[in-house]
């Protein structure tokens, strides 16, 4: 996809850039994990009801989150201290939870914001923030712009080592391993999240969340070849403004693996959101609505100066369209 910043607008959408949208595969059910993890069902039963009870909003950096330099979300600063963070992390988790009503958040990392000590420090007040509230964090990986895949995978790993040390006993936090990997063929990605499994072993499967091909565009290869994972499927209205557009795409690029599959992104026009919405539901997934605060631009925006923010909606609308497809 191109590296400029997504709107909370109408049309929205991701581009592929390279690779195919793979059809069909089979489901699998039981069998062990691909590495690590602990848990052993496969579509349905205990992943089935994790996704369905994803209720979520991404957190996004104001200017987009493929950055080079470190993420700053929106509502935070530069030079935010872990105090400062904690403290406005807190009061945004509380509008997310009380305007928006969601029991989870989606938010980038990227390796300068992990690797550097002090910027990491910082940015574990809003994980901090989030477990103390008992909600959910997805925590994914961006690329930083004009990248389509990991340049050094030793710095990669050591961010994700950092990530996983710190948060793998909550089971509030949820590791998507790579947003949106367009550098790779499905079968060259899932063996880098077999590779990352192997290197992060504590983490069960159950809360690993594996993107779809390219821009997250399909998952059917990555749940056939991953059956205890969690799948991550972006879907904007580029697929069609139509209700009918937007059923037939999730039908299609979810296969049947969509019982453990969370729309991690959409956005679209209203007839699309009310096709995307109703088939969620009808599948009982979980979805992060792209985005919940993205600098004015989100479902929400902030009022009120740090840390003592309070969220007011945009979009009162799109909030209950998006809410009428959650499923718990």
């Amino acid at each position: 996809m191109s590296s400029g910043g997504r709107t909370g607008g109408a049309s929205g959408g991701t581009t592929a850039t390279g690779g195919s949208k793979p059809m069909g595969g089979t489901t699998s059910a039981g069998g062990t994990t691909a590495s690590g993890g602990s848990i052993t069902v496969g579509d349905g039963g205990l992943l089935a009801a994790e996704t369905a009870s994803i209720h979520c909003f991404n957190w996004a950096d104001a200017g987009d989150n493929f950055q080079k330099g470190a993420l700053v979300l929106t509502g935070l600063s530069a030079n935010d201290s872990y105090d400062t963070v904690l403290a406005s992390s807190n009061a945004i988790i509380s509008g997310f939870k009380t305007v928006l009503g969601a029991n989870t958040f989606r938010i980038p990392i990227n390796e300068t914001t992990v690797n550097t000590a002090t910027t990491w420090a910082a940015y574990k007040g809003i994980f901090d923030a989030a477990i103390s509230q008992n909600v959910k964090v997805i925590v994914a990986y961006w690329l930083p712009p004009g990248s389509n895949h990991v340049a050094d995978t030793t710095t990669w790993n050591t961010m994700w080592k950092t990530v996983v040390d710190a948060y793998v006993s909550s089971d509030l936090v949820y590791f998507d391993v790579f947003n949106e990997p367009s550098g790779y063929s499905a079968t060259a990605f899932v063996t880098l999240v077999q590779q990352w499994m192997t290197a992060n072993p504590s983490v069960p499967a159950n809360r690993v969340i594996v993107a779809g091909t390219t821009t997250d565009i399909d998952v059917n290869q990555q749940g056939a070849a991953l059956p205890n994972c969690l799948l991550s499927l972006h879907i904007y209205d580029s697929v069609g403004n139509t209700v009918a557009a937007a059923e037939a795409a999730l039908k299609t690029h979810a296969g049947p693996y969509y019982n453990r599959t969370i729309v991690t992104e959409y956005v679209g026009a209203s007839l699309f959101m009310q096709g995307i919405t109703t088939q969620m539901k009808a599948y009982g997934m979980g979805s992060c609505y792209w985005a919940g605060l993205e600098g004015t631009g989100g479902i929400a925006k902030l009022s009120g100066t740090a840390p003592n923010y309070t969220l007011t909606v945009n979009n009162a609308t799109t909030l209950a369209t998006i809410q009428s497809g959650w499923t718990q």
